[in-house]
């Protein structure tokens, strides 16, 4: 009989949860869409006066990249054909005069091809929109190494830290090699690995001369998300409770709750290193025991 709850019943991240939104066709896109609102709602509620949190286009790319070949044809709303060529041009009707024209290519890149981010700005003498301090990223598998935009996030976190604005990503997904490539593998079995992580990069204005701090959270699969410290300027921070703002994401989607089942393991359980399985397991033990004497 299958054992669910409106509730997270992890103490951190629901594993059955992060394995199924790792799969092929899941929605991990719109897992990132709410869970990215709920942690800038989180932020608005603790950063000081003059900071605010906004939703913005994030470093990374959506989907698998161009590197796929694609093969089908798009059928037009409207062919215009040449049946036989003209010598003379026809006369046409004055068109009107172009509000703007703008290079071809600025529009080929769609505004959804990209996941959102978060963007805190810091305000001095009421002077909107202020200055851009810090970035939080929720990391996606596509923009992770080895996957297509990994070298194009790569990059663009590079320049993000060398503008002096300190990056905050977020990493659920134990499934795929860090995005910080000196760090411990989980998915390879590399020793002091974790399954999921948090790294604040806090490049201050000493970036050039090697000065910036960066700040590593590891998180096992039986506890919970860290309190984490979210660096803003002149050594400023506020702290951001992200497991109570994970379960609060969790725990709002009603898709949520039927795609976890406590009566059955994790999909694709062998995913998980042995010694996490066994600690997943005797979590699980005691959610059955629990909703058996009920």
């Amino acid at each position: 009989m299958a054992i669910r709850s409106k509730t997270n019943l992890y103490p951190g991240i629901n594993a059955h949860l992060n394995s199924y939104l790792q799969e092929e066709g899941a929605d991990w896109e719109s897992f990132h869409a709410s869970h990215i609102e709920h942690l800038r709602e989180a932020l608005e509620t603790i950063l000081p006066p003059n900071y605010y949190a906004v939703g913005e286009r994030s470093l990374q790319v959506r989907g698998e990249g161009f590197d796929i070949e694609v093969v089908s044809r798009s059928t037009p709303d409207v062919t215009i054909y040449q049946q036989h060529p003209t010598t003379q041009g026809a006369v046409a009707p004055e068109a009107a005069t172009p509000t703007r024209t703008l290079p071809l290519w600025e529009l080929m890149v769609a505004e959804d091809d990209y996941f959102t981010g978060i963007v805190i700005h810091h305000v001095e003498d009421n002077r909107l929109p202020g200055r851009p301090v810090t970035r939080i990223e929720l990391l996606s598998a596509s923009n992770k190494p080895p996957r297509s935009h990994y070298p194009q996030y790569s990059m663009k976190r590079f320049e993000t830290l060398r503008s002096g604005i300190a990056l905050v990503e977020i990493d659920y997904l134990h499934e795929s090699p860090p995005i910080w490539r000196r760090l411990p593998s989980y998915p390879k079995g590399d020793a002091g690995a974790f399954p999921y992580m948090v790294v604040t990069s806090d490049p201050h204005s000493a970036y050039e001369d090697g000065k910036g701090v960066t700040q590593w959270y590891g998180v096992e699969v039986d506890h919970p998300l860290p309190r984490v410290a979210i660096p803003l300027v002149n050594d400023e921070i506020v702290t951001l409770d992200l497991n109570a703002v994970y379960n609060h994401t969790v725990e709002r989607s009603r898709l949520y709750t039927l795609v976890v089942d406590y009566a059955l393991d994790p999909p694709n359980f062998d995913r998980y290193r042995p010694d996490d399985q066994a600690k997943i397991k005797t979590l699980l033990a005691k959610i059955r025991a629990e909703h058996s004497a009920t």
